[in-house]
């Protein structure tokens, strides 16, 4: 009836994934917020590298819905290789609903490498002096 069929695929390449030297992560922030009222979050700031860094905190001007309050620019100090520190920041929620916090830049003053942080984690905003979870 007719020829036989045939598959025929390419080799798929597997890309690598290289650990980043440096990660921030939220070690205690609120999964729901009140929209204009201030709420800290703390965060750990861990560096992957086989170096110490001497680490400065930036906070990004970017449009968003919760917003960065305190000094930016500001120095925290040593960071030894393959070791953490945390840091509580003080969050501003400006728009309602669900929004992702970032713009949080973490420069390395030794070497001027600079790591960006745009999708740290989503906090919801409401506007009710309760959260509509029941929380």
């Amino acid at each position: 009836m007719g020829e036989k069929g045939r598959l025929q695929t390419s080799h798929l390449q597997r890309m690598h994934s290289r650990p980043l030297d440096m990660t921030v992560t939220p070690e205690k922030i609120a999964d729901v917020a009140q929209l204009a009222k201030p709420f800290e979050a703390i965060f750990k700031i861990t560096n992957n590298s086989n170096k110490d860094m001497s680490i400065r905190l930036v906070m990004n001007k970017r449009p968003a819905g919760i917003v960065w309050l305190g000094t930016s620019g500001k120095d925290e100090g040593d960071l030894k290789s393959k070791s953490s520190t945390v840091v509580t920041c003080t969050l501003l929620p400006i728009r309602t609903g669900l929004q992702t916090l970032g713009g949080l830049k973490v420069t390395d003053s030794a070497t001027g490498s600079t790591h960006t942080f745009d999708d740290i984690c989503e906090i919801f905003v409401h506007t009710a002096d309760e959260s509509p979870f029941g929380e």
